[in-house]
């Protein structure tokens, strides 16, 4: 039954392409394309569009591992990088920070509300539950920001999303207010 519903999905799925009617398309360039660097697994990938080209950068973390964040904003002292991810289309640019510190959550909040602050970014969203605090805003120039911490056994593991370039302006939305 299950091989006879898999195949069924399958020529669905085969229908789904142009049909007959369609006229061809004009524009056969990529869009897009994609680098996965087969030694550090890090990727590249960029996508082009009339709004503009996206470009996408992912890193492991690790020994020697850095992260370019926006002015104003570092790692948290002594923190071990896990991930990377840099979205930038033109001079404007988002990075996602995952890293790991002996810190306790509550430090490495105040350590990045502090930055915040200081990089006129007006933190304004604080949620604390028994295993998440999470804080964030948005500065007058378009900056967004957030930071989450959770304690994991024997350390504290923190994402920082930091930036000017959102999800919305990314899929051609107006950036949020």
């Amino acid at each position: 039954m299950r091989i006879a519903g898999s195949i069924a999905a399958l020529s669905l799925l085969a229908a789904c392409g142009a049909s007959e009617d369609e006229p061809p398309r004009e524009d056969t360039q990529p869009k897009g394309h994609y680098v996965v660097d087969p030694e550090t697994g890090a990727t590249r990938a960029s996508i082009t569009n009339e709004d503009g080209t996206t470009i996408l950068r992912t890193g492991e973390g690790g020994e020697g591992a850095e992260a370019e964040l926006p002015t104003g904003f570092t790692l948290y002292p002594d923190a071990d990088i896990r991930s990377t991810v840099t979205v930038g289309r033109g001079e404007r640019r988002s990075v996602t920070l995952t890293l790991a510190s002996d810190a306790p959550p509550a430090d490495m909040i105040a350590f990045y509300r502090a930055e915040a602050e200081a990089a006129g970014v007006a933190v304004d969203v604080e949620l604390a539950t028994d295993t998440l605090s999470m804080i964030g805003g948005r500065g007058e120039d378009g900056t967004h920001f957030t930071f989450q911490a959770a304690r994991e056994e024997d350390e504290t593991v923190g994402q920082l999303t930091v930036g000017q370039l959102s999800v919305d302006q990314l899929t051609g939305g107006q950036p949020r207010n």
